[in-house]
């Protein structure tokens, strides 16, 4: 269970607020619910904070999901291709996630309640080839704006060299840099991207001519592509 503080409370009361804010681990919460079902002073604590907080959620407007999400569900969990190929899919929001977790931190800062939550996941991905060519690790700094890139095997020397893209939700492809052909190589996201630098935002590498692309644009064949995933 997360440490916290709320002023005045005791550790009953600490549990029961946490239990109706949805905050608890999946045993903590087992628990709890075992002690509502045979702790009638306990139950009414919990009650207490439904009521508590029921003011808060019907204050939340409703967010209407962007178009495709669930089609993009469905093809995540049945294995169903969905519509828009390859990079479509890799562009799935996690935006359900996003709204409860919203919701969890408003409501604690309105009442007051101090958590020490464990460090979020770190981003990782695995950039591949549709073949057999050269593969990524990916890994995103706990900053936000550092990339280490590291090529699990060489790839062919010839006159071209690797040069990353993060490809946002509007499908353009932004230049993050060439990177090294063997060795980690490590990039700074600017500003501007890092807003963009999320789970489920997609990575790709392609062959370009000695000093990057001359377009700002992939010139040469994408060798690998994948998405950040919380690891």
């Amino acid at each position: 269970m997360s440490e916290e503080r709320i002023d005045g409370a005791g550790p009953d009361d600490r549990l029961a607020g946490e239990y109706a804010l949805g905050v608890l681990d999946a045993a903590a919460r087992a628990a709890a619910e075992g002690r509502i079902g045979r702790d009638p002073a306990f139950a009414a604590l919990v009650a207490a904070w439904d009521e508590r907080l029921s003011p808060l959620v019907e204050e939340i407007p409703p967010v209407e999901a962007p178009a495709g999400t669930w089609q993009r569900i469905e093809g995540r969990l049945f294995g169903a291709a969905p519509e828009g190929g390859l990079l479509a899919s890799l562009a799935f929001w996690r935006w359900a996630a996003g709204a409860a977790a919203a919701l969890a931190v408003a409501s604690l800062v309105a009442l007051g309640v101090v958590l020490t939550l464990p460090a979020a996941p770190p981003l990782m991905a695995a950039l591949r080839a549709s073949d057999s060519g050269p593969v990524y690790l990916v890994r995103l700094a706990a900053d936000g704006r550092r990339l280490t890139i590291r090529p699990s095997s060489a790839a062919a020397g010839d006159d071209t060299v690797p040069q990353l893209w993060l490809i946002p939700a509007d499908g353009t492809p932004r230049s993050l840099g060439v990177i090294a052909e063997a060795g980690p190589s490590e990039v700074t996201i600017p500003a501007a991207l890092a807003a963009d630098v999320r789970p489920d935002a997609t990575l790709a590498v392609s062959r370009e001519p000695v000093g990057g692309s001359p377009t700002g644009q992939p010139t040469g064949p994408v060798v690998a592509v994948g998405s950040l995933e919380e690891g």
